[in-house]
């Protein structure tokens, strides 16, 4: 249940995005890598559905409550609907109020069949948020490192069409009785220097082997149809002689016009991957990083990184979801306190998680500037929330800011280096 909610809040969140995020005409204004940002918007993602499966949670427990209490129309006897209603009225509103606490039922004034209702609820419930929690935060964790996968995947689909082109070629001649020449134009894309340099780079070739990175080959023979039929790549094609720039041009114009926009591929990788539009720009952005990176005189064909520091980030990714989760209650404190004169069950979802992240933020680490958290919470409102969320929560951080200094609650060391904007 919970990974359902957590793809549909995903599905959200990216329409969500493409209505508010202004895209910039030149593409290198868009962020390179996986940076903290698209992290802090991601768990909240991910606290989002985490807040869906707690709601989806209580329901289910509640339910449990009324099937208890739901008549035998078996039994020997008529069933007494007064006493059953009022029974499951009880077991409900004790559920209710205890729910949250953890703590065993000793009301001696229940009855043994309604303290074992509303018990084995609570029970349900608690077992239910902690799968839900723990599911939630490693889908979180994988997709991130699942979208390294697709880097790699885009760069091996490359060789793979290289590769196609040879053993079409081969398929061919395998079928003629006496074999026609094979012309120079059709082994061109095979011997393309660019794609040369990623079939014999032993640690992407590692990578892919552990990874388990495999295409599958009717997949590449049906998209290798399509893009016979590319303007640029048939004039690449006829080309009597190509030298080391030309190959990475095609190479880079088959990434960029063919995989990563044509409705074929896309449908693709929009069917098997629930993220790919909102994390299609960085895995864009890497591997044109690398191709790029090839075309530089005695350059060495590294390949990209999902951050400068991917480790501390992805510490800090799940730490953020971890520390939001653990102090629900006491940041749910702080705002209620702040809030006096706002209903604040009118603050969105979206905002109320947004706050309590930032809150966490600036309680826990350290490193981070006050300063950027709240910018970066702004920047995340602006594309995910309400066109008032802005201004609401650089007010209340603010307000919450100098009480948590006050207080002596906010300590920071360092410069805040590690926030990798």
């Amino acid at each position: 249940m919970c990974v359902l909610a957590y793809f549909f809040a995903n599905q959200y969140f990216f329409y969500t995005f493409v209505a508010h995020w202004d895209f910039p005409n030149n593409t290198n204004h868009i962020n390179r890598m996986l940076n903290r940002r698209i992290l802090r918007a991601k768990a909240m993602q991910a606290l989002y559905s985490f807040r869906q499966c707690k709601e989806a949670d209580f329901q289910v427990a509640m339910d449990k409550i009324a099937d208890k209490f739901m008549p035998d129309l078996n039994a020997a006897e008529s069933p007494n609907y007064a006493k059953l209603k009022e029974d499951k009225a009880t077991a409900t509103a004790l559920f209710k109020n205890q729910y949250q606490s953890k703590e065993t039922i000793r009301d001696a004034s229940i009855t043994p069949t309604i303290r074992q209702a509303a018990s084995e609820a609570i029970a349900f419930y608690h077992n239910q948020v902690r799968k839900d929690y723990e599911q939630i935060k490693d889908t979180m964790l994988r997709q991130a490192d699942k979208l390294y996968d697709r880097y790699l995947s885009v760069l091996q689909l490359l060789v793979e069409f290289s590769d196609f082109t040879d053993k079409e070629v081969k398929e061919r001649q395998k079928r003629q009785l006496i074999p026609a020449p094979v012309f120079e134009h059709e082994q061109k894309y095979f011997i393309n220097k660019t794609i040369g340099i990623f079939r014999n780079h032993r640690e992407f070739n590692r990578e892919v082997l552990n990874r388990k990175l495999y295409w599958d080959i009717d997949l590449v023979r049906q998209w290798y149809k399509v893009l016979l039929k590319d303007e640029a790549y048939i004039e690449y094609q006829q080309r009597t002689e190509t030298d080391s720039t030309q190959d990475a041009e095609i190479v880079e114009h088959i990434l960029r016009n063919f995989i990563l926009n044509n409705d074929i591929v896309e449908t693709y990788f929009k069917d098997t991957d629930p993220n790919w539009e909102e994390d299609k720009a960085t895995v864009r952005s890497m591997a044109s990083k690398t191709l790029k990176s090839l075309q530089e005189e005695g350059a060495e064909a590294e390949l990209a990184k999902l951050s400068p520091n991917w480790d501390d980030d992805r510490d800090f990714f799940k730490e953020i979801y971890e520390l939001t989760v653990s102090n629900d209650e006491e940041c749910s404190q702080i705002l209620a306190s702040k809030t006096q004169n706002w209903d604040i069950n009118r603050i969105t979802p979206v905002d109320n998680i947004l706050l309590k992240m930032a809150m966490c933020e600036m309680l826990h680490f350290p490193s981070i500037p006050v300063k950027v958290t709240i910018n970066e919470y702004i920047e995340i409102c602006k594309i995910y929330s309400t066109p008032k969320s802005k201004e609401f929560i650089n007010g209340l951080l603010d307000v919450i800011t100098v009480e948590l200094e006050r207080n002596g609650r906010i300590k920071k060391s360092g410069r805040g280096l590690l926030d990798n904007k």
